[in-house]
């Protein structure tokens, strides 16, 4: 414009050219627990509208932060930091611009709980562990122990301040365990496990003392019995032997004492149990002697003969107390052979023929006062080879016709028996088996004699020689039969026949011709039916030969074979008589026999009535008769063969009385007045029943006692005495002898 109106218009063109701005960010506060991260993220602007990259500038001192390039990030502070802490985050825009982002992080303060280990320890069976539990608390609190969970072998103490004591349950091994609670006070808290393992240790085994009684002269088994917690097996030996005795003791425990002879009193000896692990025990075993009446003292014997030869000796016997003495031979004799015995135990023993091996038989030597004892004789009777026994034989057989029969031979000690052609027939041939069966061939057409030997050898080389005489005779043709072979069981007859026919019809007559060597057979002469019954015990083969005739020329022979089978023979066993005292047990042994060499084994089968006994399997027994019991007593043993074969022994025991001493009180009390009498009564019975009697022994002293003999008294104190009076001993005794004494105490009160 120029003032005057006048105008004119200019344009301008300004060209802005862009510059970069760097990005805006804010600075930022976050907040999190001790020891707990924060997640967050910073954001920032840009007008530029440029991708922002965002980074860790300045890492915070007390944490650990990550930055994403997004801006996203993670604060971890330092465990157990609290308070303020801080970092920076770069911006960057891209193009050069960048800015800085402060993040602050307040980490408020939470309580720690204690922090503690868990524990193991090791410890010795039976021993104690004290130790402590270690823990530490980061705030710094003070912390205390107490127990959580039990522990389940054993029992536990912990203290506040973290030391424990642990004792675990008495033999225990293994592993136990238990829990301690370690508490900061401000609701902190931390468990540690504490394992404990128990190694075995050994423990010595324990056993009690015992006290035993035995009579006079009689032995005594027991058995001492320990115990080891660690199930150790225990073994038992003798450490100090008795003094008036002798004692075995087994590696089980079982043991035998015999005392001295004719030693009564106490006697001791110890036994050292050891559990094979160096734990050792020791028992004191005391052994009370009962005097009784001495018995006899005697030995067994053993003796060797030969075969066949008698043997005489005696036996030995004496008595302590000089009684006369009797021999008597016990049930069962001698199972092999036959003994005499004499008035002074002179005996003479004779094996039965052929028979070896051992035999025994037993002499019960008695003094006349309820004493005795065994001596059992045992004889090994050395075998000497006996020759066989052969015996001849006659046969007949018809013309043309061979005959079977069996050799008549035997051997006294069973041995194997051989067979050989000595001689052979003239007019025939003769075939010899080793069973003992023999053919006799004729030669063709002949008739008449014949004869030929059989030589018969043992294995020790014996002979005997059995002559087998033939008659062949001519026959008509008209009688013919056949040989037989039967068979049956041992100790079992058996019934057949042998079938003869003749062609003209004639009446037959039927013989035995050869009789057989092992059994008994006997015939119907018209049937021809027979029966054969076996030897005892006999098996294997036997023979016989039947004639059959017609009476007319017409004969024939029929040769049987019987094969006799083995079965089992129940055992044979005799029943016993024996003698004891009352209160006295008696040892003695059922013997059996048995004829086909079985194991024998032996069992109660019905116990006594008044008594107890205990039967070993070896037959050994020992029967102790009820206390005070006298009388006859009863029971049976079973004897089995293991074949299913059995007999049944029947013990009869005889017990004789013995006096029992009186049965009373020791001691009777009584309390009176001062000058005033006081009667009671001894009350006693004797077990025998025998009748009593009772007098005064000492007089009291301070008084006067008139005992009557019914057991009645009456005692009067001395004129105004007061105090305590004792009259000793009243005495109880019976026909017998035996006594006991009771002693009266009185107390006699004052009175004014």
């Amino acid at each position: 414009s120029d003032g005057h109106g006048g105008t004119a218009v200019s344009t301008v063109t300004v060209i802005v050219t862009p510059v970069n701005d760097a990005p805006t960010v804010p600075n930022y506060t976050f907040s999190t627990q001790e020891d707990s991260p924060v997640i967050g993220a910073i954001v920032g602007t840009d007008v530029d509208g440029n991708p922002l990259s965002y980074q860790l500038q300045v890492a915070p001192t007390n944490g650990v932060a990550a930055v994403n390039a997004d801006g996203t990030f993670s604060y971890q502070p330092n465990p157990n930091f609290n308070g303020t802490d801080q970092f920076t985050v770069l911006v960057s825009d891209g193009q050069g611009g960048t800015a800085v982002s402060t993040v602050t992080i307040n980490v408020i303060p939470v309580n720690d709980p204690p922090i503690t280990s868990n524990v193991s320890f090791t410890i010795a069976e039976d021993s104690t562990l004290i130790n402590q539990i270690v823990a530490v608390d980061p705030d710094g609190d003070s912390l205390t122990f107490s127990l959580q969970a039990a522990p389940g072998n054993g029992v536990v103490v912990v203290n506040v301040d973290g030391t424990f004591s642990y004792q675990p349950n008495l033999n225990f091994n293994g592993t136990d365990g238990f829990t301690v609670l370690v508490s900061d006070g401000q609701g902190g808290t931390a468990v540690s496990t504490v394992t404990v393992i128990v190694t075995p240790v050994n423990d010595a085994p324990t056993v009690p003392n015992y006290t035993f009684s035995t009579q006079e002269d009689s032995p005594i088994i027991g058995a001492i019995v320990g115990t080891d917690v660690d199930g150790n097996p225990l073994s038992y030996q003798l450490q100090v032997a008795p003094i008036n005795g002798v004692a075995a003791v087994n590696t089980d425990g079982t043991f035998s004492y015999q005392p001295d002879l004719n030693f009564n009193g106490s006697d001791q000896f110890t036994v050292l149990v050891s559990d094979g692990q160096g734990g050792t025990a020791v028992s004191t075993v005391t052994i009370n002697v009962i005097p009784v009446n001495d018995p006899p003292i005697t030995a067994d014997l053993a003796f060797t003969i030969n075969e066949d030869t008698p043997l005489t000796n005696q036996i030995p016997a004496f008595d302590p107390d000089g009684d006369l003495l009797t021999f008597t031979l016990l049930n069962p004799p001698p199972s092999n052979g036959s003994v005499v015995l004499g008035a002074n135990g002179v005996f003479t023993y004779t094996p039965n023929l052929n028979y070896n091996g051992t035999d025994t038989f037993s002499v019960l030597v008695s003094d006349g006062q309820g004493g005795s004892s065994l001596s059992t004789v045992t004889l090994t009777i050395v075998p000497v080879n006996d020759p066989p026994i052969g015996g001849d034989r006659a046969v007949t057989t018809t013309i043309n016709l061979p005959v079977t029969s069996s050799i008549p031979a035997s051997d006294p000690d069973d041995i194997t028996l051989t067979y050989t052609l000595q001689q052979i027939p003239a007019n025939g041939s003769a075939i010899v088996n080793q069973d003992g069966i023999f053919t006799y061939i004729p030669n063709n057409n002949f008739v008449g004699n014949d004869q030929f030997t059989i030589l018969i050898t043992d294995l020790e080389g014996a002979t005997a020689l059995s002559n087998i005489f033939v008659t062949v005779l001519q026959t008509n043709g008209s009688t013919t039969t056949q040989d037989l072979q039967i068979s049956t069981n041992e100790d079992t007859p058996v019934t057949n026949q042998v079938i003869a026919t003749n062609v003209n019809g004639n009446p037959l007559i039927y013989t035995i011709e050869n009789l057989p060597i092992n059994g008994v057979v006997t015939i119907d002469s018209n049937t021809g039916i027979f029966t054969y019954t076996p030897n005892t015990d006999f098996y294997g083969s036997d023979a016989f030969v039947v004639y059959i005739t017609d009476n007319l020329g017409g004969n024939a022979t029929s040769s049987v074979i019987v094969t006799v089978a083995p079965i089992n023979d129940s055992p044979i066993v005799p029943n016993y008589q024996l003698t004891t005292n009352e209160d006295t047990s008696v040892t003695s042994m059922v013997i059996a026999t048995d004829s086909d060499s079985n194991q024998l084994t032996y069992s109660l089968q019905n116990a006594p009535v008044n008594g107890t006994v205990d039967v070993g399997i070896n037959g050994m027994y020992t029967y102790t008769p009820n206390a005070d019991f006298n009388g006859i007593d009863q029971f049976t043993v079973v004897v089995s063969d293991e074949q299913g074969g059995t007999a049944v022994s029947t013990i009869t025991i005889t017990v004789l009385p013995v006096n029992d001493p009186p049965v009373g009180p020791v001691v009777v009390t009584l309390v009176t007045n001062e000058d005033t009498p006081v009667s009671s009564q001894i009350t006693a019975f004797d077990p025998d029943g025998e009748v009593l009697t009772y007098t005064l022994q000492d007089p009291p002293t301070n008084g006067v006692a008139v005992v009557n003999a019914d057991g009645t008294f009456t005692y009067t104190p001395n004129g105004n005495y007061n105090g305590p009076d004792t009259f000793t001993v009243l005495i109880i005794s019976d026909p017998s002898g035996a006594f006991i004494v009771t002693s009266v105490f009185v107390t006699v009160t004052p009175v004014n």
